[in-house]
């Protein structure tokens, strides 16, 4: 049960890392990071073959 609990401590500190590193970029450049992050994935997903 301490390991589950510290699990859980663990991700709840990664989520509020990402949280914090997504606030951090300006609201301008928001919209280009999320398109620059989904064509990251959609073209590394379809060089391997998985879409």
């Amino acid at each position: 049960m301490v390991i589950f609990k510290a699990n859980l401590r663990v991700q709840g500190q990664m989520a509020q890392r990402i949280n914090v590193a997504l606030n951090s970029i300006p609201s301008g450049c928001r919209d280009l990071a999320e398109f620059a992050f989904f064509c990251g994935v959609g073209f590394t997903f379809g060089n391997l073959g998985l879409i």
